[in-house]
């Protein structure tokens, strides 16, 4: 795609690794000197006066749901007492909102006045630049701003590493076509994407519901049900049991350090939230490798077993799923939850599938917590009831569920594929634009014809 743009005639070496040459009539400036960077707070939890307000209040879960930059509303709302109560700030319209806490580097654009939590921070444009021109720029840098994180729980971009950050600053008119040139040609990029995305909303949909009457149901229509007590839930298989998951387990539910590791460039793979996809742990999505005195140390709390289980217990994918599926050494962050299936009460497949069900991920979110991002605590998920069916009549269903499931997989397996390379192929486009490597100053959009 991006080889049919021409190139400027004249380029220089821009100084700046993620940038590269940059058309000779360019220049770098580090952040600071286009926006005020202003950051954000939170008022006390347990305050009623501080909340249901009308004040929009981002933080980084809100960013993370973005379809475009353009932010109108938010989860949570403040109030005036709220607002003044704690160090946030309203910031104006075309304000650039970026989250700075994990995950780092997601953007929004504010189309109303608001404010945020300390996950994020606000950048208010001076007047000769383009906020939107700014927002795809950063939208590239997500690597980037990554590596400047700091932070023992969890990394943190810090005002001072953000305001040196070093961006391209061509002619405000140049800025302009640019966002003209990009918003027709990622809009035509986006909506493909959205198809493949509500494909796998259905599909994942008629996934669920098939899992969640199997392992709550049972797979004999004739059965005879029962009240599970739990109001979340509803009526159960009669020859079921129903338990917290701490009387479930072989060992007491965790999760991994508290710390932020020394990462290397080899070593052991330390993953988190990110890499939860798909009930899978994706290795190519890990946070970094660790060294082995790290990992057996960090391996006295807890050490990944096959046949474990993790919850995501934090952040904007609070409630994912996945199970292990290696035997090779790794390690997990805090954000991740493992639970270990004691086998004479069920086995690890029918957890793995029970965790996926409507019913258990509506329990996660009406116990999950806010304060930067939203969160469910340990205590939480370990008194969390299931329906446990006897052994023979688990292995049933889980026989049942692999058949059901499996096309569904594979159909969003290739789905999501195809949302990878569309994804790929924007971040070019993107790149290439902001960073001079085309040249669209005379474009122009296609006429449409009848």
């Amino acid at each position: 795609m991006v080889e049919k743009y021409k190139a400027y005639p004249e380029y220089k070496d821009s100084g700046v690794k993620w940038l590269g040459k940059i058309p000779s009539n360019w220049s770098v400036i580090p952040l600071k000197r286009y926006f005020s960077i202003i950051n954000g707070s939170t008022p006390k939890s347990g305050n009623d006066n501080f909340w249901n307000g009308d004040i929009i209040w981002i933080t980084p879960s809100d960013l993370s749901k973005l379809t475009s930059f353009d932010i109108i509303n938010s989860t949570r709302k403040i109030t005036k007492s709220g607002l003044a109560s704690c160090g946030t700030s309203i910031v104006p319209i075309n304000s650039i909102i970026l989250s700075c806490r994990a995950p780092i580097g997601s953007i929004g654009l504010a189309k109303v006045e608001l404010c945020t939590n300390q996950g994020c921070k606000s950048l208010v444009p001076f007047q000769d630049s383009s906020s939107y021109f700014y927002a795809y720029v950063l939208s590239i840098c997500t690597e980037e701003l990554n590596a400047k994180g700091k932070g023992t729980t969890f990394l943190e971009l810090s005002n001072d590493e953000l305001g040196y950050f070093s961006l391209p600053k061509p002619t405000i008119k140049e800025q302009r076509n640019i966002v003209i040139f990009l918003d027709y040609e990622t809009y035509k990029i986006d909506t493909l994407i959205k198809q493949q995305q509500q494909l796998i909303k259905l599909l994942e949909e008629k996934r669920q519901a098939v899992i969640s009457h199997a392992v709550t149901k049972g797979l004999n229509p004739n059965v005879s049900m029962k009240d599970s007590g739990v109001a979340w839930l509803g009526a159960v298989n009669n020859n079921c049991e129903v338990l917290p998951i701490k009387y479930i387990v072989s060992t007491p539910v965790t999760d991994g350090p508290h710390e932020t590791p020394k990462f290397l460039d080899e070593g052991i793979p330390f993953i988190s939230a990110e890499a939860i996809d798909n009930g899978h742990i994706n290795f190519e999505k890990i946070r970094g490798y660790i060294s082995f005195n790290e990992h057996k140390k960090y391996s006295k709390k807890y050490k990944p077993q096959k046949e474990d289980i993790y919850i995501v217990k934090s952040g904007a994918t609070t409630g994912k799923i996945a199970k292990v599926n290696t035997d090779k050494d790794f390690n997990i962050w805090s954000p991740l939850a493992a639970i270990r299936c004691c086998s004479t009460k069920i086995i690890s497949d029918f957890a793995y599938f029970y965790f996926q069900s409507k019913e258990f991920q509506t329990a996660i979110e009406l116990n999950w917590s806010y304060g930067t991002q939203q969160n469910i605590g340990m205590a939480v998920i370990q008194n969390l009831k299931i329906n446990i069916p006897k052994i023979r009549e688990q292995k049933q269903i889980i026989d049942f569920l692999n058949k059901e499931t499996s096309n569904l997989n594979q159909l969003i397996v290739k789905a999501n594929q195809v949302i990878a390379l569309l994804k790929e192929r924007r971040k070019a486009l993107i790149s290439a634009a902001v960073t001079g490597k085309i040249d669209v100053r005379n474009w122009q959009a296609p006429t449409v014809t009848d």
